[in-house]
């Protein structure tokens, strides 16, 4: 039997540990978070989501297809709108 290999989110500010939690628990998945006091530059937002399947970022982060084609598969994006949902 093959090990199986969670899934990659990258979120690109800090939220709270509950926030951080319950989306790792929500959908099993490795949660990587940007952690700094200053915004994500938009290098370490390529490294940062380089392999992932999911990103959960701010408005003010630029997202483009660049980006997306650095990230190869990456079906799943959240954007700033949901954070009632995870509880930020």
């Amino acid at each position: 039997m093959r090990p199986v290999r969670l899934m990659k989110v990258f979120i690109t500010c800090r939220i709270s540990p509950e926030g951080r939690a319950a989306l790792a628990r929500a959908s099993d998945c490795e949660v990587e978070q940007w952690d700094s006091e200053e915004p994500i530059t938009y290098k370490d937002l390529e490294r940062g989501l380089t392999g992932a399947h999911g990103l959960l970022c701010i408005l003010s982060n630029r997202v483009d297809k660049k980006l997306l084609d650095t990230a190869g598969v990456c079906p799943g994006q959240v954007w700033g709108g949901f954070r009632g949902w995870l509880g930020l």
